[in-house]
């Protein structure tokens, strides 16, 4: 019975320091509560006709960049990528190809077993697999 008794002691002595803290947080509520509803002091309207817009040179940018001439976007050209070869087709950037189609301006010249010849003007790229498992992939149509 002695146990009983102690633990109602222990249990109302932390209800009682649980309800002193909350006296006290609702005291601390009211109080800021009290402070938001006081009336604050602004600037009066001749110091706010004196005051400097913080925005007027980002409105002065923007005004002169309209006046600046427009460039196009360069294009650059995407990195490509030769993933497969079946029958005389090229998988290129995940996009299937075949002889004489164009890709990025390149023109598809030559595919071969294991690469691809892409003409631009003078400019010529070659393309070659990557992979071992991806040669000489050929489906025979009977």
């Amino acid at each position: 019975m002695g146990y009983k008794l102690l633990i109602k002691i222990f249990l109302l002595s932390i209800l009682t320091v649980e309800a002193v803290f909350a006296l006290t947080d609702i005291e601390r509520i009211d109080k800021l509560v009290k402070d938001i509803k006081k009336e604050r002091i602004g600037l009066s309207k001749t110091d706010a006709k004196k005051a400097k817009n913080p925005f007027v040179k980002a409105v002065q940018k923007r005004q002169e960049l309209k006046h600046v001439k427009k460039y196009k976007k360069r294009k650059y050209n995407k990195r490509l990528s030769l993933k497969a070869i079946v029958n005389n087709r090229a998988k290129i950037n995940y996009k299937w190809y075949s002889h004489n189609s164009t890709i990025n301006g390149y023109k598809i010249i030559k595919i071969s077993n294991d690469y691809v010849v892409l003409k631009r003007g003078n400019r010529t790229i070659y393309l070659y697999l990557k992979n071992k498992k991806n040669k000489n992939i050929k489906f025979s149509s009977n």
